[in-house]
């Protein structure tokens, strides 16, 4: 009798919990997909958005150093810029498979580091930001999120797990919008460190291996623009004093990966007309002067290539 009294009661109280869990998640999935600004928007904005012909991929150095009204206004080819503050090309590689379901661009940049190989176990926690999106794009999305946790399949059982993460920056940005220019987010000022911090992040970089899976990650971003007959071009654009050496691993993987599907690489890493401490935030980022332009020369480059006013048709 004792049994089945708990029994009953913990059937209750497992039904209360699913119930909760349902309200509380589903109100918080509204919150998230009404946002306006923010990270999150700026993920959100072109997986199910934007139908720009140029989409620009890559990390924070892609979001802050490429200017769609720049290389629009330029080149005359609408332009997003889908650059992903702190993310490397594994959550890259997501977001461009979601994308490409619902929209093909006619061009597609990928800027990308030197070092972008390199094992960084952090990017694997970093991925955490696809699970708000999981219930629209679970196949899709799948793989990537379970490389943050063994575990993840479980914990996405419940909706508000799905979003708790997320409710601060909501309530953020919010209150505090922060614009943008179709995803470019530039920042001003200066703040070069060079010496001794820059040798030893030098040395640390040439003792750590290659990740497969990011090498997985960047040829399977490359192919798919290839299987669907996307143009595709990789970037390397300019860091400040940049000690990149010739048999750096992880970026002679890039480049062997680019020539066996013969995707072109340009190198601005170290170009003479970027060697100015003033154009840059810090060492691996330039700012906003920097960017205008770099956004400039590389609008140039890109007609320069493509001929693009003749190749592509702007929206």
């Amino acid at each position: 009798m004792e049994y089945r009294r708990f029994f009953i009661q913990l059937v209750k109280f497992i039904i209360i919990l699913i119930v909760f869990d349902i309200v509380i998640g589903l109100s918080m999935r509204h919150l998230f997909f009404s946002q306006t600004s923010g990270k999150y928007y700026r993920i959100s904005y072109p997986l199910e958005k934007t139908t720009d012909s140029l989409i620009i991929f890559g990390s924070s150095r892609a979001n802050r150093h490429y200017s769609p009204s720049i290389l629009t206004k330029e080149t005359g080819v609408s332009c997003y810029n889908a650059g992903m503050q702190g993310k490397n090309i594994v959550f890259t590689d997501a977001i461009q498979k979601v994308i490409l379901t619902r929209h093909k661009p006619k061009m597609i940049i990928l800027d990308i580091n030197p070092h972008e190989l390199l094992e960084n176990p952090v990017q694997y926690d970093k991925l955490g930001d696809l699970i708000p999106y999981y219930f629209k794009y679970e196949e899709l999305l799948r793989p990537y999120i379970n490389k943050k946790s063994k575990y993840e399949n479980i914990k996405l059982l419940s909706i508000t797990y799905q979003y708790n993460s997320t409710i601060l920056h909501i309530l953020k940005y919010k209150f505090l919008p922060q614009k943008d220019d179709n995803g470019y987010l530039p920042v001003k000022g200066t703040n070069i460190k060079i010496g001794k911090e820059e040798l030893k992040e030098s040395k640390n970089q040439s003792v750590k291996n290659i990740d497969n899976y990011f090498a997985e990650s960047l040829e399977s971003f490359i192919k798919r623009s290839k299987d669907l007959k996307i143009p595709i071009i990789l970037v390397v654009s300019p860091m400040y004093k940049s000690n990149l050496k010739n048999d750096d691993k992880s970026f002679n993987l890039i480049k062997k990966i680019a020539n066996k599907y013969n995707v072109q690489i340009l190198n601005y890493l170290n170009s003479p007309e970027f060697d100015n401490p003033e154009l840059f935030f810090d060492a691996l980022h330039l700012n906003n002067v920097g960017s205008k332009k770099f956004s400039e020369k590389f609008a140039q480059d890109l007609k320069n290539i493509f001929l693009i006013k003749d190749n592509i048709t702007a929206e």
